[in-house]
């Protein structure tokens, strides 16, 4: 049996790079954007989202005219239950005995409980794509597809028949091959208004379908969207807006 360290290895402390790459735990783009635009919950029975909606009534008018006064309401609230995660962290007596004093390069405890955060971040970002309720056993994030299902007659207590705009914009099994025109038309199909802000501002799909993505583009002509492929994220910008691709989209599935 060969002896564990030499006697240079012995004597001589290792270089440790403090700096790590997290890109597992980064691996998820919407959960990454999502958490970044993040706001802290303080407390209530419910999470309250408030809305503006309502198409204009009025328009031009001359000296005779009479004005509509009738009086409408413009706002409402959608409602959401609090969502819940945990993870476990575990250390024993020889973990606190041993990871102590100089010898202890990194502090095990304050370590384990990073991962921690980091492993709750990688579960919310699962039920993000995957939760159409917020489950049985657990509650869970309430994800995608219960968001932009055509099928669900209720998101965040409000019902589609009360607010027909509410109803979501989606094409759901539509098979073909992938090319501009299509991604195109998707797009268009998640425009909600004409401002700028009314347009969708990332495409997400499987790594499979952004290679396909990337063939249809020219070398000279594949450009990154920068903030996101500083950090790792592989992606393709498209007339705009960054396309990317991610192992947590579901198979053949190609998102705004």
């Amino acid at each position: 049996m060969a002896l564990p360290a030499t006697e240079l290895e012995a004597l001589t402390l290792d270089y440790w790079d403090k700096g790590t790459w997290d890109q597992y735990f980064l691996g998820n783009v919407l959960m990454y954007r999502l958490l970044k635009k993040g706001k802290t919950y303080t407390g209530g029975k419910l999470i309250r989202e408030t809305l503006m909606y309502g198409q204009p009534v009025g328009g031009a008018f001359n000296a005779q005219s009479q004005f509509d006064t009738t009086k409408r309401d413009e706002h409402t609230s959608a409602f959401f239950k609090q969502a819940y995660y945990y993870e476990p962290v575990t250390w024993d007596i020889d973990d606190e005995t041993q990871n102590s004093g100089p010898e202890a390069i990194v502090d095990l405890v304050d370590s384990k409980l990073n991962a921690a955060q980091k492993k709750i971040r990688q579960q919310m970002g699962i039920d993000l794509y995957g939760n159409s309720t917020y489950g049985g056993t657990g509650r869970g994030i309430l994800g995608l597809p219960a968001m932009i299902s055509q099928s669900t007659t209720a998101y965040g207590q409000i019902s589609n028949t009360d607010l027909p705009e509410w109803t979501a914009g989606a094409a759901l099994n539509v098979a073909g091959p992938l090319t501009f025109s299509v991604v195109r038309t998707l797009r268009t199909a998640c425009v909600v208004g004409d401002d700028p802000s009314d347009e969708p501002t990332i495409f997400v799909t499987t790594r499979e379908l952004l290679d396909v993505l990337r063939g249809l583009t020219l070398p000279q002509l594949r450009y990154e969207h920068a903030e996101l492929a500083d950090i790792g994220f592989k992606n393709i910008d498209f007339e705009g807006t960054p396309v990317v691709g991610t192992s947590s989209a579901r198979a053949g599935t190609f998102s705004h």
